[in-house]
């Protein structure tokens, strides 16, 4: 299992607390930081500095596959849950969607949390 940590480093408070001067590298301090974590069995794979990180919801339509027999996504992902429902449901109005490879009475929306994490341009 892999997993995303987003933390926030007090660099003043890592400076102190390692004796560190102004110019030493916090992404070489940090992994060891971490090292109490192996033990439990969680691995520390990289240390990066982000220039942005942001949250948002985003909602997802699914409609039955007759020959699946299970749901799959219709359309793409969108931000809005009602913005998801309406597409969803103009494209069974208009035909879009083929009831003969679906089961249009069998649709639902999906939420989930969408994370993104960019580090800082930098210059080629």
């Amino acid at each position: 299992m892999k997993i995303m940590a987003l933390c926030t480093v007090d660099k003043e408070k890592l400076k102190k607390q390692k004796n560190l001067s102004a110019e030493a590298n916090h992404e070489n301090v940090i992994p060891e930081e971490f090292s109490q974590l192996r033990r439990a069995g969680i691995v520390f794979d990289n240390c990066v500095e982000v220039d942005t990180a942001k949250v948002y919801d985003e909602y997802q339509a699914y409609v039955w596959s007759i020959e699946q027999k299970r749901y799959i996504p219709w359309g793409r992902g969108l931000w809005s849950e009602r913005l998801c429902r309406a597409r969803l449901v103009e494209a069974i109005n208009k035909g879009w969607i083929k009831s003969d490879h679906f089961d249009l009475s069998k649709y639902k929306i999906c939420k989930r949390t969408v994370y993104f994490v960019a580090t800082e341009w930098v210059d080629l």
